[in-house]
């Protein structure tokens, strides 16, 4: 596991948070994954999530962000 120290983000205006997705994540990872793949038929089912939050050895993690008032 490698761990990165990003305390002095907060100093500039940059907070990180990563947390367990939730299926209510579908729609926005689906968008997020399309833009990454550039591939418009990939498709992000809530249940698909849940299935990772189901399975103890399985977890998705998104990071969200907020920079001078920009959120993605």
């Amino acid at each position: 596991m490698h761990t990165l120290d990003l305390a002095h983000l907060g100093k500039i205006g940059v907070n990180l948070i990563v947390r367990e997705a939730k299926p209510d994540d579908a729609l926005r990872l689906t968008k997020w994954y399309n833009q990454l793949v550039n591939n418009p038929a990939v498709n992000v089912e809530p249940e698909q999530i849940q299935a990772f939050s189901d399975d103890a050895r399985s977890k998705l993690a998104p990071l969200l962000f907020t920079a001078n008032n920009i959120q993605g």
